[in-house]
């Protein structure tokens, strides 16, 4: 078995691995049955640390890839096979926040530690692009965004998400509601229904709403969307789900339910909106590769700089189904919903120069701290049975209790505490539950002093409750 350690690639040890042994997977390479290496003689022919091995191989068997049978070893699991082998082909051309109380604990899910924003990194660019200042960086640029940014992102998808397409097929967006907005609106004459996630981030509903589109609730669970309970449907539908970490449960979609969920696309004619919103920010194994990958024709994928960098850039971006591509270019000379020209250059520019991803690395080894740190005093401080979910993907958690149930009269109590926190009730699409057992438990923006604090407010309530 033969897989490729450039140990001059920007991508981890870790992440090549993964590639590595999930294209051989997904090509067919390695088939159903077959026996993977010893996690030490593989180490030892790649030359690499026997750990690093063993993550992946855990991380395999998590996502559905692979199975381990004590004293046996690991193996291929039923897996589904892409249509074509990975495409390595030379690239073709072609909402404000309110203030707060400075008091308030906010344990609210979304936000990224932005005191670790780059800002010198970014003022020098904006500096060069003004100091080499031209009529092309003034004038009009191309709708669906500036031509060097989107070729980065063609390089950087294939690396970082396994996912490979062409500079046509990438859009620049004013973030993701930005992108959701515009798919809303290209294809409100061709598809009549909405099927999404429940729970879900309530502007998703809302902005499909606003357009007359039927909202049909699809139900999830620890592991993300339950493909089994898809309905079949005459009408075409859109489908939204973020299979690389459910917002706000966040599991990560396994294999066997990725392709039940793309069979059901290709069959019904369907199209899979993919949000990939903070799967860069993995704590366990390599980065997790997007949905896309295993067919490119049914699925529009959605990726943000709102996590890495700073919701305060609105910038995001698609890539669009091939057949799409005219149909979106149309939409986007209508709307032209254009993105700061400077704010794409820096972009541009920091993919380019390496440092993107440089800075996604030390923000992962950040927020891997403060992960380390809720479950510890979360574990240490709060009494009882509960379960973590979402543990190794992500800015936040989200705690399941078995013998506490809580609702909007607890969210109340709490912030009179000083405790701001969201219940899994508050992302249901139908708002006719009143009582949940889960709370939603963000961290990303807060220092490790502060999640402490937090967590202890929030063990007192609870051994009052």
């Amino acid at each position: 078995m033969y897989i490729a350690i450039d140990r001059n690639s920007p991508l981890s040890i870790k992440k090549q691995l993964y590639n590595g042994l999930t294209t051989l997977i997904l090509e067919g390479t390695l088939s159903t049955g077959d026996k993977l290496p010893s996690t030490r003689a593989l180490a030892t022919q790649l030359n690499i640390a026997r750990n690093s091995v063993i993550e992946i191989y855990e991380q395999l068997v998590a996502e559905g890839y692979a199975v381990s049978k004590t004293g046996q070893g690991t193996y291929i699991d039923d897996v589904i096979m892409m249509s074509k082998p990975f495409d390595t082909s030379e690239i073709q051309k072609g909402s404000s926040t309110p203030l707060v109380d400075e008091n308030i604990i906010s344990f609210i899910p979304g936000t990224p530690d932005l005191g670790h924003f780059p800002s010198k990194m970014w003022m020098s660019y904006q500096k060069d692009y003004f100091y080499h200042l031209d009529d092309n960086k003034v004038g009009y640029t191309e709708a669906k965004g500036d031509l060097l940014l989107r070729e980065q992102l063609v390089h950087y998808l294939r690396r970082q998400k396994g996912i490979s397409c062409t500079i046509d097929q990438v859009f620049i967006t004013s973030g993701t509601s930005g992108a959701l907005n515009t798919i809303a609106v290209t294809l409100k004459n061709d598809y009549l229904k909405l099927m999404t996630e429940s729970p879900v981030m309530d502007f998703v509903p809302k902005i499909f709403n606003q357009y007359d589109y039927d909202i049909q609730p699809l139900t999830v669970d620890e592991q993300g969307l339950i493909t089994e309970k898809l309905i079949k449907t005459k009408s075409l539908s859109l489908i939204y789900t973020a299979p690389s970490h459910q917002m706000p449960v966040g599991g990560v979609l396994p294999i066997n339910r990725r392709k039940e969920l793309l069979d059901y696309a290709i069959m019904g004619n369907h199209i899979i909106i993919e949000d990939d919103y903070d799967s860069e920010f993995r704590q366990f194994g390599a980065s997790i590769n997007a949905l896309k990958q295993l067919d490119s024709n049914s699925v529009i994928y959605l990726g943000t700089f709102s996590k890495t960098l700073g919701p305060g850039l609105r910038i995001g971006y698609m890539v669009i189904p091939d057949v799409l591509v005219k149909k979106f270019d149309q939409s986007y000379e209508l709307t032209y919903k254009h993105v700061q020209t400077i704010d794409q250059y820096c972009l541009y520019r920091m993919i380019s120069d390496g440092r993107y991803e440089k800075h996604i690395y030390k923000m992962n080894q950040l927020y891997k701290r403060k992960r380390e740190k809720l479950l510890k005093v979360v574990h240490q401080h709060i009494k009882g049975e509960f379960k973590v979910n979402g543990s190794h993907t992500g800015l936040h958690i989200s705690l399941k209790f078995a013998d506490y149930k809580f609702n909007r009269y607890d969210q109340d109590q709490l912030l009179k505490n000083n405790l701001e926190i969201e219940l899994l009730t508050d992302y249901l699409v139908k708002d006719d539950q009143e009582d949940t057992d889960t709370l939603i438990i963000g961290f990303g923006h807060l220092s490790e002093q502060t999640i402490e604090d937090g967590v202890k407010i929030l063990a007192r309530y609870l051994s009052q409750k």
